[in-house]
């Protein structure tokens, strides 16, 4: 699976191919307006309507010493940007096996800068980790450990119960693979679209936290490297996946069917003319 992805904290930017042992954060939409990656959904062009997310942990390594990659924790808000014409909020997380151990679902508050019509997941604080969705799994047990007496990872050799999919060339950079592991669910409740112009878009944001303990608990990941990472230890590793954009597919005008009424009686005659 190939994605173009963005660095979550604009202070990471890098320069060049991606470095080892990431962490990705895809978010993606899903249901039959969805399209197959995930990253667009069609939205009828007023009414009310759910759409649904799932969250993915990518888990990568473009140079592995062994085959273990797994997640334990992430931590971080889901927020919109850009909504026009879209009234609706975000719902707090629900998270698969195993990623429910002293999990939190997120506050739901209003985190867009400007603020727009779509009530976010999370909050801004950038001193405590309160409030923020967070999946996580039990560190002491199940899955699998890369260090004696270390945290146990839901990994692709012992998944715990996770779901999870091998992945390829993450980001665009051949070789960056492993594997995604789904980390939970939320539904934006749409209460009222204003018409074909109505959009927005949807993503998961790095908290812009200022102490290394807090920074911590963006992540615990491990991704064939035999160490424990986590966005203390290792920040330039965070990535966030592209957005899921909210766009209203208008239906076609009177004029418009009309005249495709009228193409398929001429095609229609003409086919005549040829049987007669």
């Amino acid at each position: 699976m190939t994605k173009a992805i963005t660095l979550g904290i604009s202070a990471l930017a890098l320069a060049g191919p991606i470095a080892s042992a990431n962490l990705t954060y895809d978010l993606r939409a899903v249901g039959p307006a969805a399209d197959a990656s995930g990253k667009n959904y069609n939205l009828p062009a007023s009414g009310a309507t759910d759409v649904q997310f799932e969250l993915w942990a990518q888990i990568t390594n473009v140079a592995p010493v062994n085959n273990i990659f797994g997640v334990q924790t992430i931590l971080g808000a889901i927020t919109s940007s850009g909504a026009q014409g879209i009234t609706g909020a975000l719902l707090p997380m629900t998270f698969p096996t195993p990623f429910t151990a002293s999990a939190t679902p997120g506050a739901q508050a209003e985190l867009s800068v400007p603020p727009d019509t779509i009530g976010d997941l999370g909050t801004t604080s950038v001193a405590s980790t309160a409030n923020y969705p967070k999946p996580r799994k039990d560190g002491a047990s199940g899955g699998e450990t890369v260090v004696a007496g270390g945290i146990f990872f839901a990994t692709n050799n012992a998944p715990a119960g996770a779901t999870f999919h091998p992945v390829t060339n993450v980001g665009g950079i051949a070789g960056n693979n492993g594997y995604e592991f789904l980390m939970g669910f939320t539904t934006l409740h749409i209460t009222d679209i204003a018409g074909p112009t109505a959009h927005a878009s949807v993503n998961w944001k790095i908290p812009a936290f200022t102490t290394a303990a807090n920074r911590g608990a963006w992540g615990i990941w491990t991704a064939g490297d035999g160490l424990s990472d986590t966005g203390s230890s290792a920040p330039a590793q965070l990535f966030v996946g592209n957005p899921v954009n909210l766009i209203v597919i208008p239906e076609p005008s009177a004029f418009g069917m009309v005249l495709l009424g009228a193409m398929g009686l001429v095609g229609f005659r003409r086919l005549g003319v040829r049987r007669a």
